[in-house]
């Protein structure tokens, strides 16, 4: 194929990488790029039994994140981290 498909919807990360996605564009890691990125490679090397935990562990952030349209929320979060 000549194209990739990235999953977009942070709340939706673990389904759509299991679903064969190949990345993802995620808002939440712009306040949590260790956690996010351990996220995306632990799905993409199939260890869904930690992405579950590790997608447990950032539900409060995803949810923080849908409050509001994007970006909305995600600046107000990282304007809060100064």
């Amino acid at each position: 194929p000549s194209f990739v498909i990235w999953a977009g919807e942070d709340s939706l990360l673990v389904p759509i990488l299991a679903m064969g996605a190949d990345g993802a564009v995620a808002a939440t890691a712009n306040l949590a790029p260790k956690q996010v990125h351990k996220l995306i490679q632990t799905c993409l090397h199939h260890d869904y039994t930690q992405a579950q935990q590790l997608y447990y562990e950032l539900m409060p952030l995803f949810e923080m994140m849908s409050l509001e349209p994007n970006p909305i929320p995600l600046k107000y979060a990282m304007g809060r981290c100064n």
